[in-house]
């Protein structure tokens, strides 16, 4: 007899949860129970994680010099204390941790699509020239048309965000109404089903994305995306493992209720010391994985990241970098992207005018200066962008030449 005892043969009975004051009411370490030691745990483990990833926070809406790549920036990092708060709250109030525990999933897909776009304005920073570059690159054999693979690859990503949100409005609508059961995978309760489109959704996303990554390493070559996506991915990863681990212990007999231990201990308060300690080590690993420092006005760099140091450049942020914070917290950009998603998915793409697209460069194509995005927040003035050395390898008028407005 497993974790669950069923107090009905029929599957469409959820199986009921052992409770009560026997269960997880003696102490563990001195006077503490599991309960209290999971508080006391997860609150430190989320207080450092909170500091750490608040000062890399700081740190970069402080040196708000490329709004265009660190406000994507700015979500990804974000990802780290939201999982932290999240299982903080799961193992502090059990009874809520199944209506919290999908939204920590929701937010992963706005830091992974915000890992998307960051990869698309390092690869092309002007979106006016975008599908250009892409419909200009090269094909690979037996595969899609470049124009029509991008803007399909943009579908494919964007689409885990509203499945994501829809999954964690559903959890909580189902688990309300009593219909979710947590501790079943029966095709009768609404948990089997959400766990399954979840899972499908990232499968979609994620394989695509790794993908963009591979066909243009050579453009991103300079930016250390790799450690930015396991920053990512290595937490998704790890919370992933770990709930199918317990969900297989919990089906069997290896774990049960007892006098030290209750359901909520080990299905809810074990899981949260364990993430909530992880996401120490990613809010420490994130300063190497999306440093500042690329940023900062003084850095001499190579990347698109760094910035020059120019009379007229300046940092964007504002006043303790409020607002940078703002503007990584505007949702105006995502809802475009998606916007555009549901456009590709309704239009074919349409031959594309090349004037001012760069050309991929080969691999023994000596490297351009770094390019400094136009718009609105450019510290730097059009006279001061140094011009592409070879006219005809970025086409008749290069890049790095004023465009129209």
């Amino acid at each position: 007899m497993g974790l669950f005892s069923s107090s009905s043969s029929s599957d469409s009975t959820c199986p009921s949860i052992p409770t009560g004051p026997q269960y997880g009411a003696d102490a563990v370490v001195g006077s503490l129970t599991f309960h209290t030691l999971t508080i006391i745990l997860c609150g430190a483990f989320t207080a450092a994680t909170f500091l750490f990833s608040g000062v890399q926070l700081f740190l970069h809406a402080t040196h708000f010099s490329n709004p265009g790549q660190q406000t994507q920036i700015l979500r990804i990092v974000a990802l780290v204390p939201t999982f932290a708060l999240v299982f903080f709250l799961a193992g502090f109030i059990p009874s809520a941790a199944i209506y919290l525990q999908p939204w920590a999933d929701a937010y992963e897909a706005v830091a992974l699509t915000s890992y998307f776009l960051l990869l698309v304005v390092y690869t092309v920073p002007d979106p006016r020239l975008r599908e250009g570059f892409f419909d200009r690159l090269q094909q690979p054999k037996g595969g899609e048309g470049s124009l029509k693979w991008y803007r399909r690859t943009w579908c494919f990503v964007f689409q885990y965000l509203p499945i994501s949100f829809i999954v964690a409005v559903a959890t909580d609508i189902t688990q309300a109404t009593g219909t979710y059961c947590v501790n079943a995978n029966s095709v009768h309760f609404a948990h089997i089903w959400l766990t399954i489109i979840h899972t499908i959704s990232v499968l979609i996303a994620l394989p695509r994305l790794l993908l963009f990554y591979k066909r243009l390493r050579t453009e991103l070559k300079e930016h250390n995306v790799v450690p930015k996506l396991l920053a990512i991915k290595g937490i998704v990863a790890l919370s992933t493992l770990q709930s199918v681990i317990f969900t297989i212990l919990s089906s069997t007999s290896a774990v049960e209720p007892s006098s030290k231990l209750s359901y909520d201990d080990i299905y809810f308060g074990i899981p949260s010391i364990l993430i909530c300690g992880e996401m120490v080590f990613f809010s420490l690993f994130n300063f190497y994985a999306y440093s500042f420092r690329p940023y900062t006005l003084a850095s001499s760099g190579s990347g698109m990241e760094s910035q020059p140091l120019k009379s007229r450049a300046h940092y964007h942020g504002g006043f303790l970098g409020i607002k940078a914070l703002l503007a990584a917290m505007n949702p105006t950009e995502i809802a475009s992207g998606l916007v555009l998603a549901v456009r590709y998915l309704v239009s074919s793409p349409q031959p594309q005018s090349h004037d001012n697209v760069p050309l991929r460069q080969g691999v023994n194509a000596s490297a351009p200066p770094p390019y400094m995005p136009q718009g609105r927040y450019q510290g730097l003035t059009n006279a001061d962008r140094a011009h592409s050395p070879n006219g005809v390898e970025y086409g008749r008028v290069d890049r790095y030449s004023p465009l129209p407005l």
